[in-house]
């Protein structure tokens, strides 16, 4: 988008600098956070090769579609002269969710979670032409296009509101459980190691809740800290509680 801005007006304006540069700090601020020390992957060819790969793999199970739409909505535009303008925004922004994507190769891991700014910028490039498309002879296409987008947000809506519920209350009651056993005066505490879900919504899935052997492991050592407590132990959904 700067790109844009600065071959249309030849210039960017004050602020925009101001907030590129504050975007910029921003940046530098998290890599500079203790938590974030340890996750930089080994700088090694066959490494950033594993990395690549995995980058990748990720780019196709959650941006394969939307790359394949942006694709079909971009021919569309040329064909009905589309703003230029507006067909290298998009551009620029679908370029921006790639690069995103391919950041993390440089991360000893790669979470679904952190494809989130990169399906962000996907989106932005498909919205823009989808837009403009709108006002064409191909409205009735982003029209149906809509609709089924609006029939796959339902359910996903259905299912993830109800788990997102469900794990709030989850969560709450865990809380609850360890003021309880704090009122007692009991400060080595044992707890469920994994919150239940049911769908792949649940905003603990794929997270390490508690350790089930050592209470000074990630996150429980941080968990005991925070809750002002010995020490916290994950314990199986089957196991018996002390």
């Amino acid at each position: 988008m700067l790109l844009v801005f600065i071959t249309k007006r030849g210039s960017l304006k004050t602020w925009l600098w101001f907030a590129v540069l504050m975007a910029a700090l921003g940046y530098l601020a998290l890599l500079s956070m203790p938590a974030e020390h340890h996750k930089g992957a080994e700088l090694t060819v066959l490494a950033m090769l594993i990395n690549f790969k995995n980058a990748t793999t990720m780019l196709e199970v959650h941006g394969q579609q939307l790359l394949i739409i942006w694709v079909v909505l971009f021919i569309l535009s040329l064909s009905v002269k589309v703003s230029p303008e507006r067909c290298l925004i998009s551009a620029l922004f679908l370029l921006g969710g790639i690069v995103a994507n391919y950041t993390l190769v440089v991360a000893s891991y790669y979470p679904d979670r952190c494809f989130c700014t990169t399906l962000l910028l996907l989106l932005l490039s498909v919205a823009l032409l989808a837009a403009e498309l709108w006002q064409t002879k191909y409205m009735l296409l982003c029209r149906c296009g809509a609709g089924i987008l609006a029939v796959f947000c339902f359910f996903a809506v259905i299912y993830g509101s109800g788990d997102v519920a469900s794990a709030y209350k989850n969560f709450h009651i865990r809380e609850e459980l360890i003021a309880s056993y704090k009122a007692e005066g009991k400060t080595n505490i044992v707890l469920d190691s994994h919150l239940p879900f049911i769908s792949k919504y649940n905003p603990y899935q794929g997270l390490e809740y508690l350790d089930t052997e050592d209470a000074r492991a990630w996150p429980n050592h941080s968990l005991a800290e925070y809750y002002g407590v010995d020490s916290i132990l994950g314990r199986l959904p089957d196991e018996d509680a002390p």
